[in-house]
């Protein structure tokens, strides 16, 4: 909508925007009406494009009697195009909106039972109940897209922080939102939990979900990854439940890959890279590649700008959008590290976070995991946000073609938690580990 028009960066979705539309539309009108009114004041390609339209498309003459009310139509049109928009808004058939940005879309509506027919949430997981349910209020059907097993709804971790941390309160109102909190965090947590009934069903643990009563469906078939990239992720964030593990004991994913993913990335420089879709860089026994707080490696900086400059075929230029054929970016959990990277001439343009990449892609991902010591018993504290399931799997989850892991591949499997225990081994048995050495000194 109108608001959010200056986020919108691609050429085509533009053209749809509000305001292009209503100017696109003025102009039709405008060149119509003169071409009735006064056809010499068309340039000679507007003239001619009426003048070869079939002779019972081609506007008709306009009578005297007409021709005052053409007049002051173009003058209107011309001079205020808010009635314009307005009946832009009130017709459209599809409209495409943020969930805040939707509370706007019926301003003009003077009939409080024109709704849509259909209303579609895409990333309905990242958004707060809140959020969600301003769109849905528009419409008599709904549908939810998403996927619960990435990142959730905005500071939704410090929320659940904020509930635990209520246990000992003084004022019992206080303690009891911590007592209720799983209820809590049920509700803030509402497209996840739409889902518990049909995994118990599935599971066995629970009466079949009628899906006349209860209409969920999950995808399998996924069209972004290459299949061997797609394994650790598979069996690591989207396991079959109840699980059942394969003759080497890792579990079986419910995922399947579409052979149109199986593309070769191509990269044929340096040599570990070759005929290769998923490889970690094992920083272990690199001196430099050591975690720094508030969290930073400069070894891992350092050794992933070797890796780019000596990549051949060289990697899409910067600024072209990276999410084209052969582009390729550089994820990180960590802000410190990302602007490591980014004064890095060659990483420039191509840096993020999880949080601020999660829903796009690349043919080309490196991820700098940063972590590699030992400080305790819990996961958090030895490998950080990456020990959250959700963050690790959109760090894995990006590349198409080519997914390079840079970190310590023996402390991410022995302190990473049972998610990256799986990861590690899967990488081991489907991809290959390379030595950091091989990259540094290449």
């Amino acid at each position: 909508m109108q608001d959010d028009e200056d986020k919108v960066t691609n050429a085509e979705v533009r053209k749809h925007t509000l305001s292009m539309l209503t100017e696109r539309v003025a102009e039709g009108i405008e060149t119509r009406l003169k071409w009735m009114l006064d056809p010499d004041s068309l340039t000679a390609e507007q003239r001619r494009a009426f003048e070869d339209l079939p002779p019972d498309e081609r506007p008709r003459p306009l009578t005297a009697h007409d021709r005052p009310l053409a007049e002051e139509w173009l003058s209107s049109v011309t001079s205020n195009k808010i009635e314009l928009t307005d009946r832009i808004k009130s017709g459209a058939s599809v409209v495409l909106a943020t969930c805040s940005i939707a509370a706007t879309i019926t301003d003009t509506v003077r009939d409080p039972g024109d709704m849509f027919d259909w209303v579609i949430v895409e990333e309905a997981a990242k958004a707060w109940p809140t959020e969600v349910v301003i769109p849905l209020v528009l419409g008599s059907r709904w549908t939810l897209i998403g996927d619960h097993r990435q990142l959730g709804a905005h500071r939704e971790e410090e929320v659940g922080q904020f509930l635990a941390s209520l246990r000992d309160h003084a004022d019992k109102d206080m303690r009891q939102h911590f007592e209720e909190r799983r209820e809590r965090e049920r509700v803030l947590k509402m497209f996840g939990h739409l889902f518990d009934d049909l995994a118990a069903a599935e599971d066995g643990t629970t009466a079949a979900v009628s899906h006349n009563a209860v209409p969920l469906g999950r995808l399998t078939l996924q069209f972004r990854m290459h299949r061997t990239i797609a394994e650790p992720v598979g069996r690591a964030f989207y396991p079959l439940e109840p699980p059942v593990l394969d003759d080497d004991g890792l579990p079986k994913s419910f995922l399947d890959t579409s052979a149109m993913a199986d593309v070769d990335h191509g990269v044929t420089r340096p040599a570990p890279l070759k005929n290769r879709p998923l490889v970690w860089v094992d920083t272990a026994g690199l001196d430099d590649c050591v975690e720094e707080p508030f969290w930073f490696n400069l070894g891992e900086v350092g050794l992933i700008d070797r890796l780019v400059d000596r990549m051949r075929p060289a990697p899409l230029a910067t600024p072209l959008p990276q999410d084209e054929p052969d582009g390729l970016v550089v994820l990180t959990p960590y802000r410190a590290q990302k602007r490591l990277l980014e004064n890095k001439d060659l990483l420039r343009g191509r840096v993020h976070t999880a949080h601020s990449f999660q829903g796009r892609e690349a043919d080309r991902v490196i991820v700098s995991l940063v972590r590699t010591t030992r400080t305790g018993n819990t996961v958090s504290g030895n490998i950080g946000h990456v020990g959250r399931q959700e963050v690790a799997n959109v760090l894995l989850s990006r590349a198409r073609r080519l997914l390079v892991v840079v970190g310590n591949f023996g402390h991410f499997a022995e302190n990473g938690g049972s998610r990256w225990e799986i990861v590690t081994s899967t990488i081991k048995r489907h991809g290959v580990v390379v030595p950091g050495e091989e990259i540094a000194e290449r």
